[in-house]
């Protein structure tokens, strides 16, 4: 024992663990993964893992010799019926059809497939067929499916609060909520971490009176199996066990060394691991605040909770800004008041509300009060956006923030770095397009000197802000891009797939001037007006011959009016420095024949395909007359519609085609010598002079 505690407390035993760990995450990260099966009909048999609810599917994760997520489409109650009969840990066979794993592609957003990557989940089946072979006998399995019909008894709004404190599961939480935590900057606050297990330890202990210690260790885990798959959790469950390991033989390992050994442990058994978010926050912070305090004496009361909120908030800066590009500084006081609210009132409160129901009407008041703060703060909070740059820079933040411990003038090169960072747009002069993937529709930004143009946002005509939407995206991307707000939004024509992502993005962004086309406005331009004037936008219909600018970038309106809304799409000439681009919306070939009428174009540098590639737009006669030398084609991978039409892409051919279903968002940065064109799936960069 003692020649263990001696190789236990030795630096080079540290610096084996971390070095194998780091080679067992390289192998698992180049090794690449074949896929075993084809897209297709396919029969498959398997283990419900997990179940939910989502856009009118029910959707099944299935562990086979591979996970599978199973999409069926709810049709009418009997499929409802057909998902509540499906138990956890249930055997059943699954007929569909096999598919890729979709996903919008835009620069910097949140990869989906990605994250389903990362839980082992590699595959899409579009159920035809269910059938059960065999009923769930595994005992967590049967306490998880208690537990969630249990908790569907309850209120729907104390529903959700039960499933992630007590099972972990987020799922039901409402899109705003999380929206309005993120804007306070406290994404981590329903991650079940270190503070809930120990509250669940604690209460475990006192009712252990046999206190037996085996006891205990067995009702945790048991605990712990039930929960499902938080990764947080687990490493302050295995910081817990070490601990006691430590205690129990005296090998008086830090606490520092033992969050290292947790974390290789993890990491060694799931490599994938290092890309969750709650895990990075739970050891960032819980690291950070051992070594400090390690050297530095802990104050009391209401200055040790300022001081920990502060540190909290300092060691998350770099996870924080990477992931969502943004920080709210008011997070520090917000901390104060909600990290204590939901640990030490909302979580254990759930526990109370499962074993005695009768008090679940204190309950609702107390989510309502809270929700209800969250709401309000969200809209008072000082958010600051910084434009995504490269990892290593955080990783950099990160090392200049741990090394403050023991230097805090290294702070100072710390704000020296952030000053910038905040100002890259300010400071870095570029002039870019960007096609944007958003499915079926349109949306492109132009930015030249820091000044912002987005030209149509895409959606649909039945938008919901109470729900995740493609704005949502695209309010990731500005935010990533360090644009803190439009100066122009310019809406082509009032369709809900250029119009209907405005009410969303507006949310969030402030919007200095709204741009619309000459015709009369339907119900979607009256209300996105409505909208635009109640938050002191400036609004202006553009005409036939209107001249603006945009930072470098020279628009002209080049269509007349018309009664058909596509055919009133603005179309617009744009020039910079020695190179033309033409952005013709939906414009229909009678626009375009009206515009070979009333201008002699130049050879086009950037086409902007009217109308997604319909054969109603791009006739021959006009692709001939303009010469496009790159062709951009906004459209849904699989659109019902058939677009980009055959007939149009071969009008096209002697120009280079770039598609969001195929390449997703597309770069174009002009330059006064070159252009370079960066496709964001897969990632290729084309440059030419």
């Amino acid at each position: 024992m003692k020649r263990l505690k001696k190789v236990l407390h030795s630096k080079l035993f540290l610096i084996i663990l971390l070095s194998l760990t780091l080679i067992h995450i390289t192998i698992h990260t180049i090794t690449p993964r074949n896929s075993l099966y084809k897209e297709g009909d396919i029969t498959l048999k398997g283990k419900v893992v997990a179940k939910r609810i989502s856009n009118k599917n029910f959707i099944l994760t299935v562990r086979n010799k591979d996970y599978f997520l199973i999409y069926k489409y709810i049709k009418n109650s009997n499929d409802l019926k057909e998902y509540d009969s499906i138990d956890l840990g249930d055997s059943i066979n699954i007929a569909g059809s096999l598919e890729g794993i979709d996903e919008l592609h835009n620069f910097y957003s949140f990869s989906y497939k990605k994250y389903l990557n990362n839980k082992d989940i590699y595959y899409k089946v579009v159920a035809k067929k269910i059938k059960i072979t065999k009923k769930n006998t595994n005992v967590i399995y049967l306490l998880r499916n208690f537990l969630y019909n249990y908790f569907a008894t309850f209120n729907d709004k104390i529903t959700p609060y039960l499933k992630v404190f007590i099972l972990g599961n987020k799922d039901d939480l409402s899109y705003n909520l999380k929206k309005n935590i993120q804007a306070i900057g406290l994404t981590h606050l329903f991650s079940l971490s270190g503070t809930h297990l120990f509250l669940v330890v604690t209460s475990i202990s006192f009712l252990n009176k046999s206190k037996k210690r085996y006891v205990n260790v067995v009702l945790i885990l048991i605990y712990f199996l039930i929960v499902e798959n938080s990764v947080s959790l687990a490493r302050s469950l295995l910081f817990l066990y070490l601990r006691q390991i430590n205690n129990t033989f005296h090998f008086n390992l830090p606490p520092f060394k033992l969050i290292i050994i947790a974390l290789t442990v993890l990491l060694n058994i799931n490599p994938s691991y290092l890309l969750d978010t709650g895990l990075l926050y739970s050891f960032t912070i819980s690291t950070g605040l051992v070594l400090y305090y390690e050297r530095k004496k802990e104050r009391k009361g209401l200055l040790k909770l300022l001081e920990t909120s502060l540190l909290a908030f300092l060691f998350s800066l770099p996870i924080s800004l990477y992931n969502f590009s943004s920080i709210n500084i008011f997070s520090i006081f917000y901390n104060l008041i909600y990290v204590p609210l939901v640990s030490f009132v909302l979580f254990p409160m759930a526990f109370l509300v499962m074993l005695f129901p009768f008090i679940a009407n204190i309950y609702y008041v107390i989510i309502e009060l809270f929700e209800e703060s969250v709401s309000f703060f969200s809209n008072i909070s000082f958010n600051l956006i910084f434009r995504r740059v490269s990892l290593i820079i955080y990783i950099v933040y990160l090392l200049l923030i741990f090394i403050a411990i023991y230097q805090k003038k290294v702070l100072y090169i710390l704000l020296i770095m952030l000053i910038p960072h905040y100002f890259y747009n300010n400071i870095f002069s570029f002039d870019k397009v960007y096609m944007l993937d958003v499915g079926q529709g349109d949306s492109f930004l132009f930015i030249s000197n820091n000044e912002t143009l987005l030209l149509d946002t895409g959606g649909s005509a039945s938008f919901s802000l109470d729900s995740y939407s493609t704005g949502d995206d695209i309010c990731d991307f500005l935010r990533k891009m360090g644009i803190k707000k439009l100066d122009t939004v310019l809406i082509s024509h009032g369709d809900g797939d250029h119009l209907g992502e405005y009410f969303k993005i507006a949310k969030y962004y402030k919007i200095d001037n709204l741009y619309l086309n000459s015709n009369s406005f339907n119900s979607l331009e009256k209300r996105a007006v409505s909208l635009a004037e109640s938050k002191k936008t400036v609004v202006r219909k553009l005409v036939k011959d209107d001249y603006f600018q945009i930072g470098n970038f020279t628009f002209q309106v080049l269509n007349n009016n018309y009664q058909e809304e596509n055919d009133s799409s603005t179309v617009l000439f744009i020039n910079i420095d020695k190179y033309n681009l033409l952005f013709m919306g939906d414009a229909s070939k009678k626009s375009e024949q009206n515009i070979l009428s009333n201008y002699d174009l130049p050879i086009i540098d950037i086409l902007k395909v009217g109308h997604h590639g319909s054969n109603t737009s791009s006739s021959k006669e006009f692709i001939t007359s303009i010469k496009p030398k790159i062709s951009l084609l906004s459209v849904g991978k699989k659109n019902r519609y058939g677009h980009p039409k055959r007939e149009v892409l071969d009008i096209l051919n002697n120009s280079k085609i770039y598609r969001t279903d195929k390449n997703g968002a597309i770069e174009i940065e002009l330059s006064k010598d070159k252009y370079k064109v960066t496709t964001c799936f897969p990632k290729i960069c084309f440059a030419k002079k």
